[in-house]
């Protein structure tokens, strides 16, 4: 992994997360506890701060910038090569491969943004609904079916970051 203080700011990862050498985390960066972050994956907390809560995972090219804050809550999915600013996302909330969150989106617990969405800046999203598309709109509410889903993938991931840093080998660089 590549970990870089910026202007005394420093990473800071919990016990038993796993960030991918390929990964890359600057400035004021807090990872909590079984966090997994995906190779190739981008954290920047050189002008703001970016909190992410225990169990979370951060898969493969995202981009996560904070110009002022960003607060991820305990046992997101963010998805492959999600772009993340200056947002709030609460607990178990779903963010889909290739999304993108603008300034200011806040979205309450157990929300889902599907792949591909554009949320707009200060979009809401309240607690268990589903958003898709661009612009994202709301379109259902997530049911117990869903969050059995996303509760299955976070565990999937939390496992991984210990399978991760028990058997990962670099066999040729």
């Amino acid at each position: 992994m590549s970990l870089y203080s910026f202007e005394g700011k420093v990473p800071q990862i919990g016990d038993n997360s796993y960030v991918h050498s390929q990964a890359t985390v600057i400035g004021a960066v807090t990872i909590g506890k079984r966090c997994f972050i995906g190779p190739g994956a981008v954290l920047r907390g050189d002008l703001g701060a970016i909190e992410i809560g225990d169990g979370t995972n951060i898969q493969d090219i995202c981009v996560i910038h904070a110009d002022k804050k960003v607060v991820i809550g305990q046992d997101l999915i963010i998805g492959h090569g999600a772009i993340i600013h200056d947002v709030i996302l609460k607990d178990r909330v779903v963010v889909g491969m290739g999304s993108i969150l603008m300034n200011g989106v806040v979205a309450e617990e157990d929300a889902m943004i599907g792949a591909g969405s554009v949320v707009k800046e200060h979009f809401k999203i309240p607690q268990r609904k589903i958003v898709v598309g661009n612009p994202g709109r709301i379109v259902k509410e997530l049911d117990e079916e869903g969050k059995k889903r996303v509760a299955d993938g976070v565990k999937h991931y939390q496992d991984l970051s210990v399978r991760y840093k028990r058997g990962l080998e670099v066999i040729m660089s």
